[in-house]
């Protein structure tokens, strides 16, 4: 493998990518889509808290959803932008010491995409640009920073040796004459392809602009769709690594500011990461806005709809509820009303027998008061029912006659 295509790895790689868009009017998958997670991370977007570097996590491990894989703008040419600043987030935060971010978030996302390698060659280079101006161990850094950017080389230990001078030289003072040079007397690439793949050692990103993209697309992959991705992911990252060693040399701390990758290089500070960060996260809901608004707001309408079914169903099991209730408690009263109805025929039938009670007792008395006055003498008043001979002695006692002479019990 020649240098270029080992500097330029991004180039060969990304184009294997392009295997899976190559057909730009090709109809999307007939798969389910994840409709709640398309809502739930379409809110997030709307509330600023979109987090693309927490969609990769969840697209490892879901690789085969396509809601995953849709919204994710490494799988999308014409969210290439917002693909190539995750990446390059990723590699300024795992470089300034993040505790969670790092290159790992892209490992395996997608069969042919090759952004974890593009991650780690970004990180690399960082550290080596960063120790040349006094940020670090030069003599690590360029050990970890050689076989990323001559992947696949066999490099002796003199050409090692030479590389590094060389590759010092360059980086610090602007020039790629030399570095060149050495890459075409060792055979890894032509000049004009060195030329191109170092577009970013002089430290002006406006060259970046006119590199030459050699193309190494597969047969059958657009064209067109095909030059434009490799066109904007190499001058994407042609433009980062100019802007870092643009403020590396400079001694305007604006410079340097200009440039996420300078800022983290001199500060050793995740924070300087934040505008990488922020482009990542905004391009990723740009994605998650034109891909899903219109699934979203169907999505919505049906909870709606679903929201407003549930609301009937829940008044008419309401309604249902509170009929049986008012049943029971009318049911509860006509009880009532029947047991005080109860309540009162029995007191009513207590007391019509005390009265009857009372009445029988009254007849008993006046038949019992009329039987003793049948038996009861008064005076003016004609007894009846005695022998006429009783009577004529109660009369002779009655007026002091002796009454007649009682005959002894026994006799003489």
């Amino acid at each position: 493998m020649n240098m270029v295509r080992a500097i330029l790895a991004l180039t060969t790689a990304w184009c294997a990518t392009a295997q899976v868009w190559a057909a730009p009017n090709q109809p999307p998958p007939p798969s389910p889509f994840n409709d709640a997670y398309l809502v739930e991370v379409h809110e997030q977007c709307k509330q600023g808290k979109g987090d693309y570097f927490q969609h990769l996590k969840n697209l490892q491990s879901r690789p085969k959803d396509v809601t995953l894989r849709e919204l994710a703008p490494v799988n999308n040419p014409e969210m290439l932008s917002t693909a190539i600043a995750g990446e390059q987030a990723l590699a300024c935060l795992e470089f300034a010491g993040h505790k969670k971010y790092s290159c790992s978030y892209l490992v395996n996302v997608e069969a042919d995409y090759r952004g974890h390698y593009f991650c780690q060659e970004l990180r690399t280079t960082l550290a080596y640009a960063a120790s040349l101006f006094g940020q670090g161990d030069e003599d690590a850094a360029f050990r970890a920073y050689l076989p990323l950017t001559l992947e696949n080389e066999k490099v002796s230990e003199a050409q090692k040796a030479r590389a590094k001078v060389v590759f010092a030289d360059a980086f610090r003072k602007g020039s790629h004459q030399d570095l060149c040079a050495m890459a075409v007397k060792n055979g890894w690439v032509a000049m004009e392809e060195c030329v191109s793949g170092m577009a970013f050692v002089p430290g002006e990103p406006a060259r970046c602009h006119s590199i030459k993209i050699q193309d190494t697309r597969r047969p059958g992959q657009d064209p067109v769709r095909a030059a434009a991705l490799n066109k904007g992911y190499e001058q994407g990252y042609c433009s980062a690594k100019a802007s870092l060693l643009e403020g590396l040399r400079s001694k305007d701390p604006a410079i340097c500011a200009a440039s996420p990758l300078c800022s983290a290089a001199m500060k050793r500070n995740p924070a300087a990461c934040e505008p990488l960060v922020r482009s990542a996260n905004q391009g990723f809901c740009q994605r998650v806005a034109l891909f899903g608004s219109p699934l979203v707001k169907k999505v919505q309408e049906n909870m709606s709809k679903t929201a407003q079914e549930k609301a009937r169903e829940a008044e008419r099991l309401r309604r249902e509820a509170q009929a049986v209730a008012d049943f029971h408690k009318q049911r509860k009263a006509e009880e009532r009303l029947v047991q005080q109805k109860l309540a009162a025929e029995e007191i009513k039938k207590s007391q019509e027998a005390a009265a009857k009670e009372r009445e029988l007792d009254e007849k008993v008395r006046k038949r019992m008061q009329e039987k003793k006055q049948k038996f009861q003498y008064r005076e003016g008043e004609r007894m009846e029912g005695a022998p006429p001979e009783l009577q004529q002695a109660i009369r002779d006692i009655e007026q002091g006659k002796t009454g007649p002479q009682a005959k002894p019990l026994y006799g003489d």
